[in-house]
């Protein structure tokens, strides 16, 4: 309790100390700083509780099983799945498949430039891969399946432009950073 009135106080403090530099021309800095230290000290000592706390809670309770985490990734797992869209027409889309062209006909739609699809495909899509990979292991007729189908996205159906490792490239090396599945697939 006494942490919290401290932590306020000191907050308080800054503000009005900042509200002085703002109003006096070439005031020193020194106060602020000392009083910006004083709250940072202050949080440094919130986190060491926390750490603490958690510990000790870890070591009062022991390791959970393996079926507390796994029900927790399921739990969770369902949250972020995507159930149902809405369709061009207004029906909802609730099978796996009729949802994955819809949110690509979604994406398709937006007439993303290349950087643009890049983004889509690493930040989106890529990830979730990813995911997937490291849980269970991807069949390569899959892989293909999926291959295909980012080339079919970033080029909008028609042929390659631009070479794919050089897509997959740095930035400073003249690529757009494309996330490359079959590497990622190997560690």
């Amino acid at each position: 309790m006494l942490d919290r009135r401290r932590e306020k106080r000191v907050k308080g403090e800054l503000v009005r100390e900042a509200e002085k530099i703002d109003r006096e021309i070439g005031r020193d800095l020194g106060e602020y700083t000392r009083i910006k230290d004083e709250l940072e000290g202050i949080e440094r000592d919130k986190c060491r509780g926390a750490i603490v706390r958690s510990r000790a809670q870890y070591a009062m309770e022991g390791e959970r099983c393996t079926s507390f985490f796994l029900g927790l990734e399921k739990s969770k797992q369902e949250r972020n799945y995507l159930k149902q869209v809405e369709g061009k027409d207004g029906r909802k889309i609730t099978d796996f498949v009729g949802i994955a062209e819809r949110v690509e006909e979604f994406y398709r739609d937006l007439r993303l430039k290349l950087r643009g699809k890049v983004t889509v495909i690493n930040g989106l899509i890529g990830s979730k891969l990813v995911y997937i990979m490291n849980v269970m292991e991807m069949p390569e007729r899959v892989h293909k399946e999926i291959d295909t189908a980012i080339n079919a996205f970033l080029w909008s159906g028609r042929g390659a432009r631009i070479v794919r490792e050089v897509m997959e490239n740095e930035h400073k090396d003249g690529g757009m950073k494309l996330i490359n599945l079959e590497r990622r697939r190997r560690h």
